[in-house]
Parts: C-alpha cells; sequence; structure tokens
C-alpha cells in the first residue's frame, strides 16, 4: 500500500492509531503508531503493494517478524504483532518497540571513534544476543553498525537492540515451516563492508554463526578505529581485498591498540571459519583483555558516564527513532544517519551493473532489492494544525480570566475609594495599582518531528509571549473632585482600554 495513503489518525487492524510517518524505503514505510486500548507508542512497519506480491519478500518479511520472537532477548528488537489489515488493502505489517536513541553506525559517525569501553561493552549486549540466536539456530547474516541501535534505560544506563532479521539463516528447529529455498547457493546476501569471505562467494551451506563473528571483528574495528576497515573504490575491488588479498593487521592501517588487539582482529577475521572464535561471547571476552578491560558492574557506571559526557558535548541527547524495520538495511537514525540505499545485485560472477560505492555499505541480495535506509521524517501537518488550535483557545481563556479578575478588582478598588480607603489617583491613566500586571505567556515546548536510519528533521511549533494588562482611566470633572470610569464587560474581554 502506498504510504501518501496512510494519514495520521488512521486507526490499523482496529488498535494502532497512526500518529505520523518515521521514514519510507523501497520496501516498505515505518509509522509511529498508538495503541488505542493502551495508549502504548509503537513503530508501525507497513509493505508496499509493489513488493507486497513477491513470495520471497513476504517470507523474509514473515522472518523478521518471526526471529526476534523465538530468540526472546533483552537486546534484540521486540515484535509485538505481525497481520494484514482491510486499511491496508490487505498489505502485511507488522508492530515492534518504538526506540529512541540512534545507531551505532550514526553514534560513531557523530562521534568520530567510541571509547574501547563503550565498545566492550556495547559489543558484549550484542554477543547475548547472538549466542541466543546461534542457539536456535539462526544465524544474522547482515551484522553492522548500523544495525545494532543504542538506547538508554530508565536509570541512565546503555542498552543496545540488534535490529533486522530480515535477511536471517534459519537452520534446525527454527526453520519450523520457514521456507529457505530461497537462501540459495549463488546468492548473495549482505552488507559487502561486514561480509565474511563465504558471503562474498556464494556458499550459502557455510554461512554459521562463524559468519556473525567475522562480521563482530570488522565492526569493533570501525568503533575503535572511526572509519571502515576495507579502503575499496569499486565493488569488486572490495571482494578481493575479502576474498583473496592478505588481510592487514589494524596496526598497519595506524591503529594504536597494541599487538594484543591485532591479535584479536587477525582470529576475529580468519579466512578459514573453522579458526575463528567458536561464539560471539568468546570473542567478546577476548576482546576485552586484548584491551585490557574488565568486565563488570563498574564497566557499566564507567560507560555510563562517558556517553552522558558525549551526550553534553553534543548539547543534548538525541531524540532518534525507530523500531524501524529493517531498520539500518532500513538504516536509520533522527538522529539516524543514512546509510547509501540497498541494492540489487546478480550472483558474483554473473554480469550486472550497479552502484559499487553505494552497495558497499548497504544490504545486499540476490535478484531483488533489499530493505532500504529511512530517511527523512514527514512531519505531521495535522498534529501542529492541532497544537496551533490548541495554543490559541488557551490563551483565550487565559484572556478571559485575567478580563474577569480585571473587572472585580476594579470594583473592590472603588468601593475602597469610596470609603476613603485609598488616596484619588492623579487625574492621568495609569495602571490599576501603580505597577505594570504581570505578563501572560503561552509558550509550548518545541516538538520534534522525528525522521531512522540517515538525516531527521524537525518542527517547531512556538507562540510568542504577550502581555495583557489592564488599566483605569481616570477623569477630573469641574467640581474638581476624580470619578473612575469602569470599563464595561465588552471593552474587557475585546481589549480596549
Amino acid at each position: 500500500m502506498s504510504a501518501d495513503l496512510i494519514k495520521p489518525g488512521m486507526v490499523v487492524a482496529g488498535r494502532y492509531r497512526i500518529v505520523k510517518q518515521l521514514g519510507e524505503g523501497g520496501v516498505g514505510a515505518v509509522f509511529l503508531v498508538q495503541h488505542i486500548h493502551t495508549d502504548e507508542r509503537l513503530a508501525l512497519k507497513v509493505l508496499h503493494t509493489q513488493v507486497a506480491m513477491d513470495p520471497t519478500t513476504i517470507e523474509r518479511f514473515r522472518t523478521e517478524a518471526r526471529a526476534p520472537a523465538r530468540i526472546d532477548s533483552d537486546h534484540i528488537v521486540r515484535v509485538t504483532d505481525a497481520d494484514v489489515a482491510p486499511e491496508l488493502n490487505g498489505a502485511p505489517y507488522l508492530v515492534m518497540e518504538f526506540l529512541r536513541g540512534r545507531d551505532l553506525g550514526a553514534e560513531v559517525d557523530a562521534r568520530k571513534k567510541l571509547d574501547p569501553k563503550e565498545v566492550v561493552l556495547y559489543l558484549r549486549q550484542t554477543a547475548r544476543a547472538l549466542d541466543k540466536a546461534h542457539g536456535i539456530g539462526i544465524v544474522h547474516r547482515d551484522l553492522k553498525p548500523e544495525n545494532i541501535f543504542l538506547t538508554v534505560r530508565e536509570d541512565g544506563t546503555p542498552c543496545v537492540k540488534l535490529l533486522d532479521f530480515g535477511i536471517a539463516k534459519l537452520t534446525g528447529a527454527s526453520a519450523g515451516g520457514v521456507n529457505q529455498s530461497k537462501t540459495k547457493t549463488g546468492a548473495v546476501f549482505g552488507t559487502p563492508l561486514y561480509m565474511a569471505p563465504e558471503q562474498a562467494r556464494a556458499q550459502a551451506h557455510l554461512v554459521g554463526p562463524h559468519t556473525d563473528v567475522w562480521a563482530l571483528g570488522l565492526i569493533a574495528a570501525r568503533l575503535l578505529m572511526g572509519g571502515d576497515y576495507w579502503q575499496a573504490e569499486t565493488l569488486s575491488d572490495l571482494i578481493v581485498q575479502i576474498v583473496v588479498d592478505p588481510i592487514p593487521a589494524p596496526s598497519q592501517k595506524g591503529c594504536t591498540l597494541g599487538p594484543a588487539f591485532d591479535a584479536w582482529f587477525v582470529r576475529c577475521c580468519q579466512r578459514d571459519h573453522t579458526q575463528r572464535f567458536h561464539s560471539a561471547g568468546e570473542a567478546i571476552a577476548e576482546l576485552a583483555r586484548s584491551l585490557n578491560i574488565v568486565e563488570g558492574p563498574q564497566l557499566v557506571v564507567d560507560v555510563t558516564e562517558i556517553l552522558q559526557r558525549a551526550r553534553a558535548a553534543e548539547g543534548g541527547s538525541p531524540a532518534t527513532v525507530v523500531g524501524m524495520p529493517a531498520v539500518q538495511a532500513l538504516s536509520a537514525s533522527p538522529m539516524l544517519t543514512t546509510p547509501s540505499a540497498p541494492i540489487s545485485v546478480a550472483p558474483l560472477g554473473q554480469s550486472g551493473s550497479m552502484n559499487a560505492t553505494a552497495a558497499m555499505g548497504s544490504t545486499m541480495l540476490a535478484s531483488e532489492t533489499s530493505t532500504v535506509p529511512l530517511g527523512q521524517t514527514n512531519s505531521s501537518k495535522g498534529n501542529s494544525s492541532g497544537r496551533l488550535v490548541s495554543i490559541v483557545a488557551g490563551a483565550v481563556v487565559v484572556i478571559g480570566l485575567i478580563g474577569v479578575g480585571a473587572f472585580f478588582g476594579l470594583r473592590d478598588n472603588g468601593r475602597e475609594r469610596r470609603h476613603g480607603a485609598l488616596p484619588d489617583p492623579l487625574p492621568s491613566a495609569t495602571t490599576q495599582s501603580g505597577k505594570t500586571e504581570p505578563t501572560v505567556a503561552t509558550n509550548p515546548t518545541p516538538v520534534a518531528m522525528d525522521s531512522v536510519a540517515p538525516q531527521p528533521s524537525a518542527t517547531t511549533v512556538s507562540t510568542a509571549p504577550t502581555t495583557h494588562s489592564t488599566t483605569t482611566t481616570t477623569k477630573t470633572n469641574p467640581t474638581g473632585t476624580t470619578k473612575t470610569k469602569k470599563p464595561n464587560d465588552d471593552d474587557l474581554m475585546s481589549g480596549r482600554k
């Protein structure tokens, strides 16, 4: 279904009210929604009509919905619902938790490089999720910084969430009813910059937990060194570096973390997958040792302080989204940075044109378009207008209350003068009390409209403060006495003095 037909206020499946659109890509669009029964804010992903008819895309959509529930980890984005809805013309949708923060790709782009303590903690949490997934036969196959989302718990401690299981490989019991024929020898799946040799060679039968371990090595290098490990101008050159050329140690690329980190990286990224670390957890335990970092409660405290200082240096915490679909092959982050758009490619060895530069940092799928970055945020005009109307109505009420208060104040003031309690005012126009009335202002909080992946825009609605004061005009009659003219109700409510 076209995202243009999904408007704020529309209710999907009888329970999800559309709040605003968060992003849109080639496969689908993501919306912020509110559950009408619980008021919970969630992210809803809807497939576009043109891809909803493709059986392979539908199968991946099902995998993206089912895999997180099967893994059941605190460090995997939670999917709460998946179905089709008549309001969407029968298009499939899935509902995910709405995340606030930004992905690690956007984090390192904003800060150039991350503290080693942060890298160990973030990847430790990622490894917990991966080990649970691998234990039940699920291989992510598209690990990259853009698919690891950094958010913050209520107590301020950091928490990462693994996103986008759309091209995960399911084996054994996890395959349960899921058609795996879509993963064929000769088909290329993954993001080239983080793709293991067995992926680049399209050897699907060799893909396993060790494939995700390879990606962890390259992710750690990018977070610690601040740039992509492979430097290639074309996709074919990149594949040669992954599959054929000698793999340089980080120190040969200017890394100053020492020989222990060099040894760790070389083992993570062994072309012979049997020589890599046996699990993600083992890989991160060795990473901590290579960087002389002790894991434990104190590490969480230290990283929390580091992250808070980083946010303060940026001028505050970024307001990003997500629960995004394949958010960062759908990679976004309002703070969200937008990665290069995924492309369709032919299996290696076959002819086919492509934008190599764009392909390197994006999810590649054989013979079809992959998930696409969620880029710009679409602000909701309806919401902005509603806020403006509410603000104006509030201002009118405030003015009315001031007018009523001034009216009764004038009556009391007149009584006091008649009884000699107050001296007659000078025959000139002054404020009733001799002082300027307090300012009454309506100053709504700016509301930022998020945009994943890739950069979001913000719309601020504000009303300039206004000052309302009530004055009493005095008039001297021929006998020398001063009379006070009381404003009537029409004068007060219309603002006339």
